[in-house]
């Protein structure tokens, strides 16, 4: 079941084991890859699964304004003059590319957002390029990025302009 929401607010303050990032980004809640999906996943213990009310693996909320939302607060960080000290970690608690991304494709548009910013925040975000994902959804139940543009970095895994 995937619940369309207007967020308030797409850039979360982080904090604990994110404390070398400013923010997490995160266009879905939830996960509907079934409940017997991902046996190693964290967030089916965290407070927004206990709180949903639903089983793990059977819900999700879309964030539809999300692109409008990065992009609103990429521009007040430029204006403010913070934007170059931004480190995004995106998806800390969902998966990008829930199945709800083939017809909605929020991952998509912040990865846009991103590329086209103009400037781009330092590390993980500088090497965004939504051109080398592939459309989410098409021919696969779980889409994929292109294992040629994924490398490992200190900071975790990230999307290459290489390729």
């Amino acid at each position: 079941m995937v619940e369309e929401i207007q967020a308030k607010s797409i850039l979360n303050p982080t904090g604990g084991f994110l404390a070398t990032y400013t923010h997490s980004l995160n266009a879905y809640q939830g996960c509907a890859f079934g409940k017997n999906s991902c046996p190693y996943c964290y967030v089916r213990a965290m407070p927004v699964q206990r709180f949903s009310g639903r089983p793990w693996g059977e819900w999700v909320k879309a964030k539809v304004n999300a692109p409008e939302l990065l992009k609103r607060d990429l521009e007040a960080a430029k204006r403010k003059g913070t934007f170059g000290n931004l480190r995004i970690f995106m998806s800390t608690a969902t998966d990008p590319y829930q199945g709800a991304e083939a017809r909605l494709k929020l991952t998509r548009g912040i990865l846009e957002v991103f590329a086209g910013s103009g400037e781009t925040p330092p590390d993980d975000a500088e090497s965004i390029d939504p051109r080398r994902i592939e459309d989410a959804g098409r021919d696969q139940p779980r889409p994929a990025v292109r294992p040629g543009n994924l490398r490992r970095t200190d900071r975790g895994a990230r999307l290459s302009r290489r390729g």
